[in-house]
């Protein structure tokens, strides 16, 4: 069976939507706006068919439950063939030896065609409301910039312990990524299919706006009722289309 990232959260149940269907040449939103989710849509077509993987039982459905950590967890124990779609602290717990009877076992693979995939980088960003702007800077450029050593000390490290990749190339060649992901996966491997991926907001250009994350949580619901068969495919992006105005007037 495959196990889906397919739990309830930010990022699980919509990225693996938006991944698959920008996977397929789809995005959620053209470049005026405009939502993709009507009729014959590529998102909705995909949405079609990832149900069907539940309903033929090709799907775990304890994928429904699992958010990144968990499913990784899950699929180490052996008994599913594919998880997915792949995030960067997926590997490193489904090859743990402490985390994992089948460690070692689990290889990675890029995406169906020609590998389409998308990817996220996230920022530190300095809040006003701060008692010390000195000393807060000085946090901002420890978590973000350079140490005084000119190493990009917090980068290098989540990306050595947590394989968590970053914005900065030079973190990306660094033998922290190189070498420290071996005992996880590929990294040459890894970092191909990480050369091909699309930001996020080229898919889906509404993370920019207040009331994405809002009709993010209709995706949620919306999205696990069809996965469990309690709507269609068209009912649900027909919801989630009409949801974008309601959240839109907040």
């Amino acid at each position: 069976m495959n196990f889906w990232v397919a739990g309830v959260g930010l990022e699980q149940l919509p990225g693996t939507w938006y991944q698959m269907t920008w996977n397929r040449g789809g995005v959620f939103f053209d470049k005026q706006g405009n939502h993709q989710l009507g009729p014959g849509s590529v998102a909705r077509e995909t949405l079609k068919w990832w149900i069907q993987t539940f309903r033929e039982e090709l799907a775990d459905p304890g994928s429904l439950q699992a958010q990144f950590t968990g499913s990784g967890k899950a699929f180490g124990a052996g008994k599913n063939i594919y998880r997915g779609p792949n995030h960067h602290y997926g590997l490193n717990v489904a090859n743990d030896p402490a985390q994992s009877p089948n460690a070692g076992k689990i290889k990675v693979h890029g995406s169906p065609g020609d590998g389409r995939t998308i990817g996220d980088t996230h920022v530190y960003f300095l809040c006003t409301a701060n008692r010390d702007k000195e000393w807060a800077w000085k946090l901002l450029q420890y978590l973000g910039g350079k140490t005084k050593d000119g190493q990009y000390s917090q980068a290098i490290s989540l990306a050595r312990d947590a394989m968590l990749g970053s914005g900065y190339n030079s973190v990306m060649k660094s033998t922290a990524v190189t070498e420290g992901w071996k005992p996880w996966g590929d990294p040459v491997q890894i970092l191909a299919i990480w050369d091909k991926a699309t930001y996020v907001a080229e898919v889906v250009p509404s993370i920019y706006k207040p009331w994405h994350f809002p009709w993010s949580d209709r995706i949620n619901i919306e999205v696990s009722k069809a996965l469990t068969g309690q709507t269609t495919a068209d009912a649900c992006c027909d919801t989630l289309i009409a949801a974008i105005t309601e959240v839109q007037k907040g």
